[in-house]
């Protein structure tokens, strides 16, 4: 139920939602545009194209220096390993490999990316290692150390001069020739280490647990513009269009496990130019290299050298770049629709904020805040509205004023919350029992009124009736008391040439003649 123009128990609202402003605002801009859209079809189509392509490319680009950076990060930390091991080993002297293994193990213990950290001494056999499990780092006992002399970690990087770093393909983890199961992705880093006078004392191993940078890609995939691919330096899928498709080098049965398969033209363009875009099934393919160590993390004294780049790819499928097909009109307006939807969405904001700002300011201007109803001030301004309405068109107009009988013995009795639950139960009640049309009122205290328009005295009087019957029918829960309540109302019809303040004098002295009749009652004024 309603109090005049504002809904009553309720906010005021800022008028309609941001969805429809966006809608008002969008749809005559297409249609003012639509006159022009099929001279620039052609221009607005070849600007759509290039808008996707570059955002893809920048999509890509981006993936590809958070990837480079996250793999540069991870090549310093097995740089920083290995000079902490050679630096032990000069300095620690007996102590050198059980301090090396406290290295190794803090370090995992602060960094829970990697799978292993391995030292290995000069002739491949594990000094220490490092297994990391969900709950955490695990040291491996003695006995369990083996000779990994054979590991191409090993091989490839004892000989690289002091501050390098070799990473190694990215692949399934394999031990003893078998792999994990489930099958997991490891990124190994190897950095050499030494000893006294620069003798070559081994290497130093992180393996990165290779499916983080892939659940990156896999989480950016979710933005608009297609999953991410990534294939490895032989073209095999490391994160395929199904997963059925990956890792294909290394499990078998899996059919369509290459890029070159799927896109034979794209494979020889990728290794060609090494970053670009090339038209594939009518969509786009844009690719771009990984290469391990490129990022803003090195040193000028730290190399990396990567045993393999990796392709990083995104599919744009053919329907991304032509709008969809309909009608004509829709046809033609498609070019302009993603900037006018920009220019509305920023517009429609800019606007409600201004119309939420005007209905915050409005609210506090015009109700009451306690009863929700009319303050006072908007509630004689509203009813001076009607009023010349009335006297306009010749239309009929009573006002009702009613108060709460001993409210003052309420406040006394029960306190000042009881008595504004009181007062809230009453504009309620009021709300309930008058009509849409009628405007509700509170002038102060616990007095209140209400402005019936096309309603004459006996209308005004069954109405005051109707209100009087909810009020005594309440029962107001108040902690553990159960109030009851009365009102006395007065009704006066608008005489002819009587302004406003003459009808409420009427009206207020028909509310005290009911009052001093015994309360809970109506009274009425002469017309």
């Amino acid at each position: 139920m309603t109090s005049g123009p504002i809904p009553s128990g309720s906010r005021p609202c800022a008028g309609p939602g941001l969805p429809v402003r966006f809608a008002v605002l969008f749809l005559p801009l297409c249609l003012l545009v639509l006159g022009g859209l099929y001279a620039y079809r052609s221009l607005e189509a070849a600007g759509r194209a290039e808008t996707v392509k570059a955002r893809q490319m920048g999509r890509v680009s981006q993936e590809v220096q958070v990837l480079e950076t996250a793999l540069a990060a991870s090549a310093a930390d097995a740089a920083f390993l290995a000079d902490m091991t050679s630096t032990l080993l000069r300095e620690a002297g007996e102590r050198a490999p059980e301090d090396i293994a406290g290295v190794l193990w803090s370090f995992a213990f602060v960094n829970r990316g990697y799978a292993r950290i391995q030292y290995l001494d000069a002739s491949g056999v594990e000094i220490a290692r490092v297994n990391l499990h969900p709950q955490g780092p695990e040291m491996v006992p003695g006995p369990r150390l083996a000779d990994r002399s054979d590991l191409p970690d090993f091989l490839e990087a004892r000989d690289l001069p002091g501050g390098s770093v070799r990473v190694s393909r990215l692949e399934l983890n394999a031990e003893d020739g078998r792999l994990d199961a489930p099958p997991t992705p490891v990124l190994r880093f190897s950095s050499p280490v030494f000893g006294h006078e620069g003798v070559r004392a081994g290497v130093v191993v992180l393996a990165l647990k290779g499916d983080l940078p892939l659940e990156r890609l896999r989480l950016a995939s979710a933005v608009p513009g297609g999953p991410f691919l990534m294939a490895n330096a032989q073209g095999y899928w490391l994160l395929g269009p199904s997963p059925d498709s990956e890792w294909a080098f290394q499990l078998e049965g899996r059919p369509g496990g290459t890029l070159k398969q799927l896109w034979p033209g794209a494979w020889e363009a990728a290794r060609r130019d090494g970053q670009g875009q090339i038209p594939v099934d009518g969509g786009l393919l844009t690719f771009d290299t990984v290469t391990p160590g490129q990022g803003y993390t090195l040193g000028a004294d730290l190399r990396v050298l990567p045993a393999e780049e990796w392709l990083l790819a995104v599919h744009t499928a053919e329907d991304s770049f032509n709008p969809p097909p309909g009608p004509l009109f829709w046809f033609f307006s498609a070019g302009l629709a993603a900037l006018l939807a920009v220019v509305s969405w920023f517009w429609a904001q800019a606007r409600l904020r201004r119309d939420q700002a005007e209905a915050r300011l409005r609210e506090m201007a015009t109700i009451d805040g306690l009863t929700r109803l009319f303050n006072r001030r908007h509630f004689l301004e509203t009813g001076q509205t009607e009023l010349e309405r009335a006297r306009r068109y010749g239309r009929a107009l009573s006002l009702i004023m009613f108060d709460v009988d001993h409210f003052k013995k309420v406040n006394d009795t029960f306190g000042h919350d009881a008595g504004d639950a009181v007062l809230r139960a009453l504009a309620e009640a009021a709300r309930d029992a008058m009509r849409q049309a009628d405007v509700l009122g509170r002038l102060g205290g616990e007095e209140f009124a209400a402005i019936l328009p096309e309603t004459g005295l006996k209308a005004g009087v069954e109405a005051a009736e109707r209100l009087r019957r909810a009020v005594e029918a309440l029962e107001v829960r108040h902690g553990e008391h159960l109030l009851r309540l009365t009102v006395s109302l007065g009704v006066a019809q608008v005489r002819e040439g009587e302004n406003l303040d003459g009808l409420l004098k009427r009206a207020d002295q028909a509310l005290y003649e009911a009052k001093n009749s015994g309360r809970n009652r109506s009274g009425f004024a002469g017309s």
